[in-house]
């Protein structure tokens, strides 16, 4: 698809022919939800959302038509800077500030380039992974998907905590313990929603018996990295960065710590960690 703001005035996108697939009208103002992609919104609460890797020329008629091949950041600063979109929050694309979280939707913290694998969960055991919230959001729904049948008495907890002064997590922020009985996609609703402010934290997963779900791989070496913090740029020998992940034996209560004072376990491996997502508002 192209990006053309035409002789009118008017931005419009198109396709490879150029047939005219969305004429974006009245003010409009985008957004970087992600590295890969921008909304844009116009009219009156109207908004399109469009993926970097999809576009393949912009063009400021009547100059000719330019590749593109980019990220969301470079898009948004040439719509900004050529096409006289405005950026929300201020700036022209590539900082954290112009991050826009879309209300309602299910945000795992990734971006591009991340592989979605089917592993086990490993039992008395809490497993940390972090995230990094580039926009102050509230968590109202803990998600999780499990990919093979529990068993009737199958508990799961979820949890997230802060990160600590030495980089690691401390201080338990909220929790929810979930029923995985069954093979289906659990959405739980928080007693509470948890506000995350911009930063880093840590996601804990803990299960009384050892069930299948989708996990979360890295990339393959030289590609993006996702919004994780404490990546390890290693190779195991089969092209995969690896993941830095911390342990601890704990055996299933259906709680977790308040606060995080026994010594974890770093584990660097291709494992990969389980893939919870979270319903946002803010």
């Amino acid at each position: 698809m192209n990006i053309v703001k035409q002789s009118t005035g008017n931005v419009v996108l198109t396709d490879t022919s150029g047939n005219i697939l969305k004429a974006f009208v009245s003010v409009n103002a985008l957004d970087v939800v992600s590295s890969n992609e921008i909304v844009i919104k116009y009219g009156f609460n109207q908004w399109t959302s469009i993926f970097a890797d999809q576009i393949d020329n912009t063009q400021v008629e009547p100059a000719a038509a330019i590749p593109f091949n980019g990220d969301a950041y470079e898009l948004a600063t040439l719509l900004s800077s050529d096409f006289f979109f405005e950026v929300s929050g201020g700036g022209g694309g590539g900082t954290t500030s112009n991050f826009k979280y879309i209300k309602g939707n299910s945000i795992s913290f990734l971006e591009a380039n991340t592989v979605i694998a089917i592993r086990t969960f490993l039992l008395n055991e809490i497993i940390f992974y972090p995230i990094e919230v580039k926009q102050e959001v509230d968590i109202t729904h803990i998600q999780l998907q499990v990919t093979s049948t529990a068993g009737a008495s199958s508990r799961t907890i979820v949890g997230i905590y802060d990160n600590g002064t030495d980089g690691l997590p401390t201080n338990l922020l909220t929790s929810l313990e979930i029923s995985t009985t069954t093979n289906s996609l659990f959405s739980d609703a928080l007693p509470t929603p948890q506000t995350l402010s911009v930063g880093t934290y840590w996601v804990a997963v803990n299960t009384n018996i050892s069930y299948s779900a989708y996990c979360l791989r890295s990339a393959t070496l030289g590609s993006l990295q996702n919004t994780f913090v404490n990546i390890v740029s290693s190779d195991t020998g089969a092209g995969l960065n690896i993941y830095e992940r911390y342990r601890l034996s704990y055996t299933y209560t259906g709680t977790l710590p308040a606060t995080i004072t026994s010594p974890l376990t770093l584990t660097v491996s291709d494992y990969a960690n389980p893939f919870i997502t979270f319903k946002i508002d803010y």
